[in-house]
């Protein structure tokens, strides 16, 4: 899957830890439901994706956007465990 120009990978089971680092010298967008310790990319891993709940990424003619459902919705009772 690409967002304009920039390509996301979607990296999930056995394995997927060892293809991280691999697909972040790419420039790709890393998903994941492996706990990643240092990054080297945008990755979006377990305890990312926890802290920030659902994301949009969009692109328009000048970079690359992030919108989550925290940033909209906030600390509330039921997702701020």
């Amino acid at each position: 899957m690409t967002v304009g120009i920039t390509a996301i990978i979607h990296l999930t089971g056995k394995g997927s830890a060892e293809k991280i680092a691999a697909a972040c010298e790419t420039g790709a967008i890393v998903v994941t439901n492996t706990k990643v310790a240092r990054p080297n990319c945008t990755l979006f891993d377990a305890t990312r994706l926890k802290d920030l709940g659902a994301v949009a990424l969009y692109r328009d003619a000048e970079s690359l956007h992030m919108i989550s459902a925290r940033s909209v919705a906030g600390r509330r009772l039921w997702n701020s465990q």
